[in-house]
């Protein structure tokens, strides 16, 4: 084995948008997952989804979306609040809520909540490559193993290796962990697809690797990612 195709799973395979946005709708208003959503505020969620780093970060979004907030000065808003330690106490309470909604959908509904992510075209190409190449293609994700297990059972997935939280959780971050696998595989070409550009500003060091932001996942409006057919043709090239 010599080439690697790593790739992120939220925002470059599936989209967690809809589970991110119910799970911390409840958090904030109480609004059990199986109402309808409200189209222009799912919108609006969406569109500021890149400003999230933790689940504890969606206090803030709900906050500014409730306060109908324009959009021209949301991001500035946003990290305002951030700063405000008054609000700390409330956000932290949420998060508690959030997770345990979380725990509770999983617990008692897991079909529903699993179903919740969607797969992205990307995927689909993502799984062509893995079917017809010999080079590794390896998701890295900071889920838990079974529920991205269970995605790539449902659709054939599984000879695609999967790096779960279980498996991160040896290292400080994804990075670290990538750098590692590369050097005890001793792979001399690697790819790594992510919609986070913080994650692969961090991979820059990394010998015989090459960071790839994608342009559909949830990245800031000022930043140029690399669009599907672009990560496709990076990827063709490499193998």
């Amino acid at each position: 084995m010599s080439s690697v195709i790593f790739s992120d799973f939220d925002g470059v395979l599936f989209d967690s948008v809809k589970e991110a946005y119910l799970l911390s709708r409840y958090a904030y208003d109480s609004i059990d997952a199986a109402e309808p959503i409200d189209q222009n505020e799912f919108n609006l969620f969406r569109k500021f989804r890149y400003l999230i780093t933790h689940s504890i970060h969606f206090y803030y979004i709900w906050k500014l979306l409730k306060e109908k907030t324009n959009e021209n000065i949301f991001e500035d808003k946003y990290y305002k609040l951030l700063s405000d330690k008054s609000l700390n106490r409330q956000a932290e309470i949420f998060d508690e809520k959030y997770v345990n909604y979380r725990i509770n959908l999983i617990e008692n509904n897991y079909e529903f909540w699993s179903n919740l992510d969607k797969p992205y075209d990307f995927f689909f190409d993502f799984l062509n490559l893995a079917n017809t190449n010999s080079a590794k293609f390896v998701i890295v994700t900071n889920k838990k193993r079974k529920p991205v297990e269970d995605k790539l059972v449902k659709f054939n997935a599984q000879n695609i290796t999967l790096i779960a939280n279980e498996d991160l959780k040896k290292f400080r971050n994804k990075s670290e962990l990538i750098e590692n696998y590369i050097s005890e595989n001793q792979i001399t070409k690697a790819i790594f697809i992510e919609d986070s550009r913080y994650n692969l500003d961090l991979c820059k060091r990394i010998k015989n690797l090459t960071p790839v932001l994608a342009d559909w996942g949830y990245i800031a409006p000022h930043q140029k990612g690399k669009t599907k057919q672009e990560v496709i043709k990076i990827i063709e090239e490499m193998l």
